[in-house]
């Protein structure tokens, strides 16, 4: 039996519009307009294509480009350069000292730490397998 694989996707950030091309043929598979005016962080992580410009976060699927989920970031996580990560079902972002954790399949918010006191607006973040970090020497 023949099994179908997905093609392999590359998803590309135009300011206004996420677009994912199959990697081998440069075809259009599917395209999402952003609504914004500035790029944002593009991430693809297990399945999901999660993209962050000002305070908010959208998640999509990889394969389909289909909105999962839409989701405002609490306090001042999403008013500098936020870090993002995906971990134990998990989408944990931190940025400006404060950090938040949202259910990767719903979005909804699991808990958001304002670290009062602490003073990082920069900092890193990282689990097991994955980490992430504003890279300084751009």
């Amino acid at each position: 039996m023949i099994q179908h694989q997905p093609p392999p996707l590359v998803v590309l950030s135009l300011t206004k519009r996420l677009v994912a091309m199959n990697a081998h043929t440069g075809q259009r598979v599917w395209e999402h307009e952003t609504g914004a005016s500035w790029e944002g962080r593009l991430f693809v992580e297990q399945g999901l294509v999660l993209y962050s410009v000002g305070m908010g976060l959208i998640c999509l699927d990889y394969l389909t480009g289909q909105l999962r989920w839409k989701v405002q970031l609490p306090g001042a996580v999403g008013m500098g350069d936020e870090r993002i990560i995906v971990f134990a079902g998990c989408v944990i972002a931190l940025g400006m000292g404060e950090a938040v954790c949202l259910n990767v399949q719903t979005g909804a918010q699991l808990w958001h730490d304002p670290f009062k006191g602490y003073g990082s607006a920069c900092g890193a973040i990282a689990a097991p397998g994955v980490a992430s970090q504003v890279d300084k020497h751009r």
